[in-house]
């Protein structure tokens, strides 16, 4: 039988256990830092009308801010804990446990991608902080989530020290970081990033066979940017960025979903965002692997895919 792989692009990160140290050598001020500059934002986290708030360099998604209380609610107050109730850790944990089983019983593997957000990789974004060279990301809610999943034997893909390893100084052209600068999802180059990641991750398997013809290549194109499907940030100005469209030897946008493929592609919007120009996520993984992956992505659906 022909093994198969679903990798899902998304997990919903979950509080589990108290914080282990942050994998920062900087200190262990980033914490309290960044506790202090998203307390700052309680009242606007509760306005579901807010999706944006300015930051330090740039804007911040109110999301990001509510998923950091609530995978290190041990920085928080008592009073500011209680407006982010413990998450059903376990309930997370064992969906994502029940899913390796089900497929694994299919013969089917299941590889989990866990990315960082922007404040888990560019925490001066929003706080006032130093971090020196040997910064190595700050992230000990998803370290959490992380080792609960090895602890049970699901495999995982941890974006983050990789993330980190491309970081430029948060004030760089929005071309050289690894995030956008007023938009949550993660720029060009970090999708690249992962495309390549993913794909060396499903190469590495013993029944993968490339296929032996693939024309395709990579155009890069400046476009003018701005969040798609949603207006931009009180403030910010759309900016050209330079995204890699996939293109057959036509020039027309590849055609990335194939339902006989292998693998099986499980995201949401990350999986989406840049589709319109011939540039997602499916894409690039396609490009790399050499041939089309199947697509059930949901874009908004992070909890859901």
């Amino acid at each position: 039988m022909l093994m198969q792989l679903a990798a899902a692009v998304a997990v919903t990160a979950t509080s589990c256990a108290p914080a282990p140290p942050p994998t920062s050598t900087a200190g262990d001020g980033i914490g309290p830092a960044l506790a202090a500059a998203v307390h700052v934002h309680d009242s606007v986290l509760e306005d579901r009308n807010v999706r944006y708030v300015p930051a330090r360099i740039g804007w911040m998604r109110t999301r990001s801010m509510e998923l950091f209380r609530y995978l290190n609610r041990d920085l928080f107050d008592e009073a500011t804990a209680q407006q982010a109730p413990e998450l059903p850790a376990e309930l997370a944990i064992e969906a994502l446990v029940a899913t390796r089983d089900l497929l694994a019983a299919r013969d089917i593997e299941f590889l989990v991608v866990v990315y960082p957000t922007r404040i888990n990789v560019y925490p001066e974004c929003l706080a006032e902080v130093e971090l020196g060279a040997e910064f190595l990301g700050y992230a000990p809610g998803l370290e959490r989530v992380v080792a609960r999943l090895e602890e049970r034997g699901v495999e995982v893909l941890d974006l983050l020290p990789h993330f980190v390893a491309e970081r430029v100084a948060a004030d760089a052209p929005p071309d050289e970081q690894v995030f956008l600068t007023h938009n949550s999802h993660w720029s060009p180059k970090g999708q690249a990033l992962t495309a390549r990641l993913l794909a060396d991750a499903i190469e590495a398997r013993a029944w993968f066979q490339r296929p032996t013809e693939h024309a395709a290549s990579v155009v890069e194109s400046a476009v003018l940017w701005h969040p798609l499907n949603e207006p931009l940030p009180a403030g910010a100005e759309p900016h050209l960025m330079t995204v890699g469209r996939i293109l057959d030897p036509a020039g027309e946008a590849i055609v990335a979903t194939d339902r006989t493929s292998p693998v099986v592609l499980l995201g949401d919007s990350f999986s989406t965002i840049y589709a319109e120009y011939g540039a997602d996520f499916p894409r690039h993984l396609a490009h790399e692997l050499g041939g089309p992956v199947d697509v059930i992505a949901s874009a908004g659906g992070g909890p859901k895919a």
